[in-house]
């Protein structure tokens, strides 16, 4: 996307950090970091930037181990850690080096539980937080498959990474296919109102990650729990999800509003889990009054 910077920070542990940077209209502009989903990076955000961008600096960057962040051969093999932990200092490592003092935190998916976690050891850095389709630990068992379908799904993961280390070529032609989309919006998948150019290319991006280190990453995720650390989160919450999400069902973020201090919440008829592609006009919205309402003190 037009606009941004990317730096290249190498983290104490020998990380190669890709960190995307946009520049707000003045020095003072509010700060949005924005934190990825496992399955998206900066493209998801499009309508976000489009919207925020000419009144506010935004940051990114990829997860250690994805998009422009991957690691070396040796570290991708386990030398470096890639749970959800290492991200959260990336997290801080990377406001430190930017000198940010004071940001909204804005993450889907993943990037919602890392939020919390990253909140809760620097709570004085964070004006706020805005939580898209995201939970808060033991992730597998909240999905629509539940307990039950939980211990499957590192299985099914480890298929895939195998069959996109062998046939990779072919997904990834198939991911640029127009039936792909039409076939996931009529299983309900994905909303009817999606953004399919922004979809596809974040489909694209996806099969050719190195699913090893995904994997790892997934797998920590799930182990990951700040569900304890939201009654004391002091910055107020605006929580979004889509009434059809099979990965982070609503009643996951309806839980978290009950255990933070201070919360809003709003669901959206229709929406998966990418909501930001899906019903960016609603969220923009929301997320411009909640900032208005919120965080705008004279």
């Amino acid at each position: 996307m037009d606009g941004f910077r990317t730096h290249r920070f190498e983290t104490p542990d020998g990380v190669s950090l890709a960190v995307h940077d946009r520049p707000g209209p003045r020095p003072d502009a509010r700060v949005v970091v924005l934190a990825n989903g496992l399955g998206g990076n900066l493209p998801a955000w499009r309508h976000l930037v489009e919207h925020f961008g000419p009144t506010h600096r935004i940051v990114s960057w990829d997860y250690r181990g994805l998009y422009g962040s991957s690691l070396s051969p040796v570290q991708a093999e386990g030398s470096v850690d890639v749970s959800v932990e290492a991200h959260v200092a990336d997290a801080l490592y990377i406001l430190d080096q930017l000198a940010i003092e004071r940001a909204v935190l804005v993450g889907w998916s993943m990037g919602v539980q890392l939020s919390f976690d990253v909140a809760s050891r620097s709570p004085d850095r964070f004006e706020g937080i805005v939580a898209l389709s995201g939970g808060y630990g033991q992730v597998f068992t909240h999905t629509v498959i539940g307990s039950a379908g939980a211990p499957f799904i590192m299985p099914g993961m480890e298929i895939m990474r195998r069959v996109l280390t062998n046939f990779g070529g072919p997904v990834a032609r198939v991911a640029r296919a127009p039936f792909l989309i039409r076939s996931l919006k009529a299983l309900g998948v994905v909303a009817p109102t999606l953004d399919e150019q922004v979809f596809t290319e974040l489909v694209a991006e996806y099969v050719r990650l190195d699913f090893g280190v995904y994997n790892r990453i997934l797998a920590s995720l799930h182990t990951h729990d700040v569900q304890h650390l939201l009654p004391e989160l002091p910055m107020p919450v605006l929580v979004m999800a889509g009434d059809r999400d099979p990965m982070t069902p609503h009643a996951v973020s309806l839980r978290i509003v009950e255990l933070l201090r201070d919360a809003e919440l709003l669901i959206l008829p229709g929406g998966t889990h990418y909501v930001p592609v899906e019903k960016p006009d609603a969220i923009n919205r929301r997320i411009e009054r909640f900032f208005r309402e919120r965080l705008d003190h004279p």
